[in-house]
């Protein structure tokens, strides 16, 4: 499962093989995940960041 979030600067951020410790982290449902990028730019910049502390790569 990868997880991407989609930053304000840059292409995109993914991180690939995402485990459940990762859904933890980002306080996601493992089992029903979110299918769409977050509506506001800023909390979507937020995530990005978060997903680069777990290793993701841009």
């Amino acid at each position: 499962v990868a997880i991407l979030a989609c930053p304000s600067q840059g292409d995109y951020v993914v991180l690939e093989d995402a485990a459940g410790r990762n859904f933890e982290f980002l306080s996601l449902n493992a089992r029903n995940p979110p299918r769409r990028r977050l509506a506001d730019q800023k909390a979507e910049d937020e995530f990005a960041n978060q997903l680069l502390l777990l290793g993701a790569k841009w």
